[in-house]
């Protein structure tokens, strides 16, 4: 068990696993690579990443820091309470270990893009199936006008 007021600069991670029984959320910090020009001119030099998935849907975000993450003496709980300004907040969360989070992040971001693949081919098999209902019908009329 994770001692909630462990200093995050303490904490052997740069990532957080969260999880209420449904939905598995992850917060890291950001490597840094999504600071636009726009960020950094209003004075955000480090963010957090966020990111959740369940087995209806998957997003993420960034929380902007105006201090680099590594320099602000945030507590684990300190973290947490940053974040829970995301909308599927939810008071049964409860922190999970490292290796676990990795293992059930993946396999939850892996369903979830598997399931939009499959949505995508569905779409597109749907529509080869109307192109050849309508090339059958085409078919079908010439094949009537040449009689």
């Amino acid at each position: 068990m994770i001692d909630l007021n462990t200093k995050w600069n303490e904490y052997p991670s740069d990532k957080l696993y969260l999880w209420n029984g449904e939905t598995i959320f992850r917060i890291a910090e950001g490597s840094g690579t999504n600071l636009l020009d726009d960020d950094i001119e209003s004075g955000y030099v480090d963010y957090w990443m966020t990111d959740y998935y369940d087995f209806e849907d998957g997003n993420g975000g960034q929380w902007m820091e105006t201090k680099l993450i590594r320099d602000i003496d945030y507590t684990i709980q300190g973290v947490i309470e940053r974040i829970k300004k995301c909308d599927l907040w939810d008071s049964d969360w409860e922190i999970i270990d490292e290796s676990i989070g990795d293992t059930l992040f993946n396999a939850f971001e892996s369903y979830y893009t598997n399931r939009s693949q499959a949505r995508y081919y569905n779409e597109q098999a749907d529509e080869q199936k109307e192109d050849i209902e309508y090339i059958k019908a085409e078919i079908k009329n010439n094949l009537l006008r040449e009689v």
